[in-house]
């Protein structure tokens, strides 16, 4: 997996959109991505954001609940305010999603309406797999913004929770998926972690019937990679790539 940038005005166009509007902490380029397997460009599911070239940190905040994206691969930051945040002393390896959502609870943001940069997936993709801990402290990357905005009374308590447990009901998806086919142990820690932490998280993650299914097919990998392969490439490409990065951890 790795970036190129293909808009080479990425930085006199996000200038241009922070001379025109209000307050922009952040300028988004449009992120595609590369399908290698397919031989295809396709946009990112964020891609709807950009049909706006301003919006205001708070919308794009509550939006990011539903997206979990918009990273630092082309993105314009006010330097004095990311300084600011002291984020590198956060225990979240997410630093890029920590500091965009506190700068959006700050100020507004801005978008490129044209791609910027391409990232690139292949099915050979490997990288470290993660102790069950090492996760959990991840989340910081939620909870404290969590915790500015509401210290802040920046939105109701209801409107925040609804946001903190859809973020991490998207969390509990992904990554019980990535360790039940390679470390049931860990699996079994981050459940009980959602479970125990995030109760409404957990019961609309068990009630999930796309994730049920899944969980039945992860749970036996080598047994059902073979029949993922024609049910879902996608999912076998996933499971295969989980495989492979456990047998590079050990």
């Amino acid at each position: 997996m790795y970036y190129y940038v293909i808009n080479t005005s990425f930085i006199s166009q996000a200038v241009n959109i922070i001379n025109v509007h209000n307050n922009i902490l952040i300028v988004f380029g449009k992120k595609q991505a590369f399908i290698e397997e397919k031989n295809k460009v396709i946009d990112d599911r964020t891609h709807y954001l950009f049909n706006e070239e301003f919006m205001s940190g708070k919308d794009v905040f509550i939006r990011f609940a539903k997206t979990k994206a918009l990273g630092w691969g082309a993105a314009f930051i006010k330097k004095s305010e990311l300084i600011s945040l002291h984020i590198f002393s956060s225990k979240s390896t997410s630093l890029d999603y920590e500091a965009n959502l506190l700068l959006m609870l700050k100020g507004n943001i801005g978008f490129i309406k044209e791609p910027t940069y391409v990232w690139r997936i292949h099915n050979n993709q490997v990288s470290q797999l993660k102790t069950a801990n090492d996760v959990i402290n991840n989340y910081s990357y939620i909870l404290n913004p969590y915790s500015y905005a509401l210290s802040n009374s920046l939105f109701t308590q209801k409107k925040l929770d609804t946001w903190k447990n859809d973020l991490f009901h998207l969390e509990a998806q992904y990554i019980t998926l990535q360790f039940l086919p390679v470390n049931k142990i860990e699996y079994e820690k981050l459940i009980k972690y959602f479970k125990t932490n995030h109760p409404i998280a957990y019961k609309k993650l068990k009630g999930n019937i796309k994730w049920k299914i899944l969980l039945l097919l992860y749970g036996k990998p080598k047994f059902t990679l073979k029949f993922l392969k024609f049910l879902s490439k996608s999912h076998y490409n996933n499971l295969k790539s989980i495989l492979l990065r456990a047998s590079f951890s050990k």
